[in-house]
């Protein structure tokens, strides 16, 4: 059923389609949630990292709780396999076959 197919007997004034029955975010309400500043969120959106819906007269963005978890699982980062010869700054590593003795 697309948005547009209004069933039958429905009141047109209150029927809405079933992705519309979520409740959207806010640019606030994302920051919160992922821990970060709303400036991160507004950057991923301008970006087009993050899908959002400008809404209303001055443009205030709402997201779907959906896109917010899509874009935290693309911005999950590999973990990097560290080897123990694995140079580290300020740390000394001191291998049996270099020791020599005089």
């Amino acid at each position: 059923m697309d948005a547009g197919d209004i069933p039958r007997g429905a009141n047109k004034a209150v029927w809405r389609p079933r992705d519309m029955c979520e409740r959207l975010l806010t640019v606030g309400d994302v920051a919160e949630m992922c821990q970060v500043h709303r400036k991160t969120v507004m950057r991923a959106i301008r970006s087009g990292r993050l899908r959002a819906a400008r809404l209303g007269d001055r443009g205030a963005y709402r997201l779907r709780p959906d896109d917010v978890a899509q874009w935290v699982a693309e911005c999950v980062v590999a973990p990097v396999a560290a080897s123990p010869r694995t140079r580290r700054p300020g740390v000394l590593l001191v291998d049996a076959q270099d020791e020599r003795s005089a």
